[in-house]
């Protein structure tokens, strides 16, 4: 996975266990937004690290929208993934809205990415609306909307899995997919079957 020059969301803590100990040390109670939003962070980075993401916590205040950047690795690709990740505790439905405030965070992408296919995910603890995921499927960018719970569940992915390609060395050109056990995962997909979500919850 290529190594990326940024600076994690905090000198006091870079992994859930330090944060857990960072804030067992200050008293930071549970119930803060901060703790929440970065206690969850933390989470859905080590929920995706079962897909093959590598994900660097970033966020912080004015982190231009990206909470989690990294990379991808995909069997096919020739190379990792670019990916940027918004993570949002919530206990109502995601909409059209919160797709164009992640667009907006692409333009804070590393430099080295600007030519590059970069996948954009929305990670939260609840259910998108149907006009989000029609707005994911339609968008110009890769994006993708994975559920994740509080504990680390993953229970929902969708993701569009036309639009966004990347050139071999012979010159064609590839779908990127949000894949699973060799299945995609697009917007005529609600969620994930029982057994899928029970294998990933082994991994």
């Amino acid at each position: 996975v290529p190594k990326l020059l940024i600076s994690p969301g905090s000198k006091h803590h870079n992994s859930l266990r330090s944060f857990l100990e960072y804030a067992e040390k200050r008293g930071l109670a549970p119930t803060k937004t901060v703790y929440v939003g970065t206690h969850y962070e933390y989470v859905v980075a080590l929920s995706l690290l079962r897909l093959g993401f590598s994900l660097l916590r970033t966020g912080r205040k004015s982190d231009a929208g990206i909470d989690l950047i990294g990379h991808w690795v995909l069997p096919g690709l020739p190379e990792p993934l670019p990916v940027i990740v918004q993570c949002k505790v919530r206990n109502r439905c995601l909409g059209p809205e919160h797709v164009r405030e992640l667009e907006g965070a692409f333009s804070s992408v590393p430099p080295k990415w600007r030519d590059k296919d970069v996948l954009g995910l929305l990670a939260t603890t609840w259910h998108p609306t149907r006009g989000m995921i029609t707005t994911i499927a339609k968008h110009s960018r890769p994006l993708g909307f994975v559920k994740v719970s509080r504990t680390g569940i993953i229970e929902q992915i969708e993701g569009e899995k036309r639009k966004s390609t990347e050139t071999g060395a012979g010159g064609t050109r590839r779908d990127i997919q949000l894949t699973r056990f060799g299945v995609p995962f697009s917007a005529d997909r609600v969620g994930l079957d029982e057994e899928t979500v029970r294998l990933m919850g082994m991994i």
